[in-house]
């Protein structure tokens, strides 16, 4: 995974213009998936492979839900399964790091 001061870097790679709101809104995705009541119980309970099929579905459901604040952001995470993949490892990256801190 890429260093927290690599990801305004790679969001700019990706977002352009945009990369600033994208970062924003990645937050938001994280923290909504860090309150998640689901996510706190597979990661407690779970090895990291089962807790994460967890974590991407409250992500890709909150993405989804965040989809009118930041149209680009859906749009781009939907299209590109680069993209997709590399916020989804990042927000299971953030996720585990911040449950098990």
């Amino acid at each position: 995974m890429e260093p927290p001061s690599k990801i305004p870097e790679i969001l700019n790679e990706i977002f352009g213009d945009d990369a600033e709101k994208a970062l924003d809104t990645l937050i938001e995705v994280k923290d909504i998936v860090l309150h998640n009541n689901a996510v706190d119980n597979s990661v407690r309970i779970n090895p990291p492979d089962k807790a994460r099929l967890t974590v991407d579905d409250v992500a890709l459901t909150a993405i989804a839900e965040l989809y009118k604040s930041n149209f680009n952001f859906y749009k781009r995470v939907n299209d590109d399964a680069h993209v997709k993949q590399f916020v989804l490892d990042w927000v299971f990256e953030e996720v585990l790091r911040e449950k098990s801190g």
